[in-house]
């Protein structure tokens, strides 16, 4: 969700650089979120002894602790929180730094 800025509207001159500095730390953690070299933090892979049967349309998570994998169910639901923590709060901050050049 990046935006393009090719001035700063009515943000004041005295802030511009720290504006540049938050944009600049913003779009890093974006790449961090969505470039394919930082993939392998966002997939999760399981290895499991045997295979596997699902009871009735069984969620795969509801399996890991059946079958007593609950350390790697506990670290998939980590990752995809965290993941989307992650991103709610780029999106969050976009739009607060949007706002500020326009004096919202």
């Amino acid at each position: 969700m990046r935006n393009e800025r090719f001035e700063f509207l009515h943000l004041p001159e005295e802030f511009h650089e720290q504006h540049k500095i938050c944009e600049f730390l913003l779009n890093q953690i974006e790449d961090f979120i969505i470039s394919d070299a930082f993939k392998g933090l966002r997939v999760q892979e399981i290895s499991l002894d045997e295979e596997f049967e699902l009871i009735d349309e069984e969620h795969i998570l509801d399996y890991l602790l059946r079958i007593g994998k609950s350390d790697e169910h506990d670290i998939i639901i980590r990752n995809n929180i965290l993941n989307a923590i992650i991103a709610d709060s780029c999106q969050f901050l976009q739009i607060a730094l949007y706002s500020s050049l326009q004096q919202r």
